[in-house]
């Protein structure tokens, strides 16, 4: 791919050539020219030992630490910091870009590239980068800002090399197909159109069909509507109005499909309704005699409450008599009184007892019809949320098909970004759109140790 700006230390020269031209152009000077050549040969020397060391120090940060594990993120931080101690190489901070890209600290990545470009403004991988990143950060407004400024460097890049010039224009239009697609909700649509006539303007009439073909396959994986307007737009003008209309009566078929099935929608939720509003009816018309029961058994509860206390406080009276009473005829009347009592009392207890059975029986039965009434209630929202969903996205369905009747109705044109927006988009990015980052990683690794 694209490669970043040259190695400080790649370039090597001969003095002994050096030192025969001069001995040629000037044998009255060769001891003094000889003598300076070899002195900056020296010192070149020494600086190419020592950015060598360096170069080494970023070979070991793009080896070592190339992987998602917490040990390789920690010693991607170590070695980083060692690669910067002192003067920074250039390739360091486009290295740790790479490697903070690798271990998916896209933030991070997104920092360190706005300072390496900040230096260097005309490094096209890194702008490249910085597009995948903020589409990766469903940032699209900034992406599409980043993706002009790739556009106007590509002038430059396409005097050396016009085949890699136009392989960037297709990934800027598949990369514009994902701001377009899956992060469409998240721009303007009136921004969007301004953004593409801008990239579209700064490329050539090759780069422009490559940013389109990029652009409509990216689309096509959202229901192959883009491919077919882009293979109308290259057709001649009344291919295109054929075609126009034989889609106008492909949407006007399919609104009329999804008008029936709106109807039997409907229909199916005034079933619905209608169902489960006489399973309500149903079940409920069981409270109404269970909570007459219930009334009586309170009524009777309090009827024997009243009863058990007065008889348990005319014993007790009795019993007082009793001990006071010296009288045996009289003391027997009384513990007979006594005993008629505590029978009564021990009758209405047991009756007592069968209130608590009854009471318990009918809020068993109560228990049981709230319980039925749940089911249904949960049973008919899950229907209704089921004939929701279904509504909506057949709803969806239609619109889009309007829009897209509406679109067909407007003169041809290059795509403005009208086209269909997907609704799902759950998808990420990295879906549609790659960076070769594998690819810079092993151009770099040879810049850096270049074979011998």
């Amino acid at each position: 791919m694209l490669c970043c700006q040259p190695l400080a230390w790649n370039w090597t020269r001969d003095p002994r050539r050096v030192s025969a031209a001069v001995c040629e152009s000037s044998p009255q000077s060769v001891a003094r020219h000889l003598g300076i050549f070899w002195s900056a040969f020296l010192l070149s020397t020494l600086a190419t030992e020592a950015d060598r060391a360096r170069a080494n120090e970023v070979v070991q940060l793009l080896n070592r630490a190339w992987g998602t594990t917490r040990e390789e993120r920690a010693l991607g931080d170590e070695l980083f910091a060692k690669a910067r101690a002192g003067k920074t190489p250039v390739e360091a901070t486009w290295a740790r870009a790479l490697v903070l890209t690798k271990q998916r600290r896209y933030a991070e990545a997104e920092r360190v590239l706005a300072t390496y470009l900040a230096e260097h403004p005309d490094a096209l991988a890194a702008r490249q980068l910085t597009v995948w990143l903020l589409l990766v950060a469903k940032k699209p407004a900034e992406a599409m800002t980043e993706m002009e400024q790739v556009t106007n460097r590509l002038a430059q890049q396409r005097d050396h090399d016009a085949n890699l010039a136009t392989r960037l224009a297709n990934w800027l239009g598949r990369a514009f197909g994902v701001v377009d697609g899956p992060l469409a909700p998240r721009v303007q649509a009136a921004r969007r159109d301004e953004q593409l006539a801008r990239l579209m303007a700064g490329l050539n009439a090759d780069e422009q069909q490559q940013f389109e073909q990029g652009y409509a396959n990216v689309l096509a994986e959202f229901g192959g509507r883009l491919n077919q307007r882009t293979a109308i737009e290259q057709q001649e003008q009344e291919a295109d109005a054929q075609q126009r209309a034989a889609r106008q009566e492909q949407l006007n078929e399919k609104l009329g499909q999804i008008s029936g099935q709106l109807g039997d929608l409907r229909q199916q939720m005034r079933d619905v309704e209608d169902h489960y509003a006489a399973t309500r009816r149903d079940v409920a018309s069981q409270a109404p005699p269970l909570l007459n029961d219930l009334a009586q058994v309170d009524a009777s509860d309090r009827v024997l409450s009243w009863r058990l206390a007065d008889l348990q406080a005319a014993i007790a009276a009795l019993e007082r008599q009793i001990a006071d009473e010296d009288d045996p005829v009289r003391r027997a009347q009384l513990i007979q009184q006594k005993d008629a009592l505590a029978f009564q009392l021990q009758w209405d207890a047991i009756r007592w007892g069968d209130n608590s059975a009854a009471r318990y029986g009918v809020e068993s039965g109560l228990g049981r019809v709230q319980g039925e009434l749940a089911v249904v209630d949960q049973t008919a929202a899950n229907e209704r949320g089921a004939l929701h969903q279904r509504g909506q996205r057949l709803l969806q369905a239609e619109r889009s098909a309007e829009r897209q009747k509406e679109r067909l109705a407007k003169p041809r044109r290059r795509p403005s970004g009208r086209i269909r927006s997907m609704q799902q988009s759950a998808q990420a990015v990295t879906t549609y759109l790659q960076f070769p980052l594998d690819e810079e990683r092993q151009l770099l690794l040879h810049r850096l140790d270049p074979p011998n």
